[in-house]
């Protein structure tokens, strides 16, 4: 396997299936639609862009990257008159889609008859008395988002799904110490440290920063499990990546035992979608909560409330 990914750790599988896709683009001048799909913070931008990096025109010149956050594309107009003719016409140029669950209606019909390239790669499309030329040998559409499930679903069979792994716990070292090249971790530190990030690649880079930080602030160039209490002291940091919302909803459910949604809610003073979007998903995941009909705390839930407080 090519090398393409230099200095990004794990994902081996999904490596696996770009670099065949890299590695087929130098001769067939076209890549597949591909839907980068995972949680937050699993590196979906990331290897977009190394996919863009590595996909060579056709003069030797390395593929130009333009990146689109979807929730500023309000329609067909906006797309069109302010990203296609000023961005995309002429050049060789491969768009990444950001967040593309956010894509409005009427792109997302257009896109599925632009994307329509079973039979040949270019594809005129019509709209408002103009033609626009889609040359997929000049330009390639990637697609990322950590909702897939909200694309328009004929638009997603268009796509090839690029999923990401979970990372493991070797990996989360790795990640670590790549961005903390400049701290040796003393014993097991790295290990504790590493146990306590969120499992994926973006919370490991903010961590390392903060490891890097603190020895600089401090004037050491070795980080020791003291250090490690005192970081964690300083910046609040729980166990497990647990954030503040997520330790209040345990501490609530250890108190008052099962709760509905509806009372968690009011006993958090968030509301339900907030916690269902953005406190139950990890709490679940990692086993600290289970939910049927209503919420309750698992036995390693009550470990972390207890655990936490040595943290802090």
């Amino acid at each position: 396997m090519s090398n393409y990914f230099d200095g990004i750790i794990g994902q081996s599988a999904l490596k696996r299936k770009l670099s065949f896709y890299i590695d087929a683009f130098q001769t067939t001048r076209r890549l597949p639609f591909l839907l980068f799909s995972g949680a937050k913070g699993f590196g979906k931008t990331m290897f977009a862009h190394a996919v863009t990096r590595n996909l060579v025109n056709t003069d030797g010149s390395k593929r130009q990257g333009i990146e689109i956050n979807c929730s500023v594309i309000r329609n067909n107009q906006v797309f069109f008159e302010n990203i296609f003719l000023q961005s995309i016409h002429g050049r060789q140029v491969t768009v990444l889609f950001d967040e593309c669950h956010n894509l409005p209606n009427d792109l997302s019909q257009a896109l599925l008859t632009i994307c329509n390239t079973e039979k040949e790669p270019v594809r005129d499309f019509s709209w408002q008395d103009a033609t626009y030329v889609f040359d997929f040998t000049k330009i390639s559409f990637l697609f990322a988002t950590t909702e897939p499930d909200k694309l328009f679903p004929p638009l997603k069979d268009r796509m090839e799904l690029v999923d990401f792994e979970s990372y493991t716990k070797s990996d989360l070292k790795e990640i670590i110490a790549l961005h903390a090249s400049d701290t040796v971790f003393d014993g097991n530190t790295l290990d504790i440290v590493a146990s306590n990030v969120r499992g994926n690649a973006r919370s490991c880079v903010k961590m390392a920063e903060q490891v890097t930080a603190y020895c600089k602030k401090n004037n050491k160039a070795v980080f020791t499990e003291k250090d490690w209490k005192s970081l964690a002291y300083d910046l609040n940091i729980l166990p497990m990546g647990l954030n503040n919302s997520e330790l209040i909803v345990l501490k609530e459910l250890a108190t008052r035992g099962s709760c509905s949604l509806n009372m968690l809610a009011s006993a958090t003073g968030m509301s339900r979608s907030a916690l269902q979007r953005d406190v139950e998903q990890y709490l679940m995941k990692l086993d600290l909560i289970r939910i049927d009909g209503k919420r309750k705390i698992t036995q390693k839930g009550q470990q972390i409330i207890q655990l936490a407080k040595a943290f802090v």
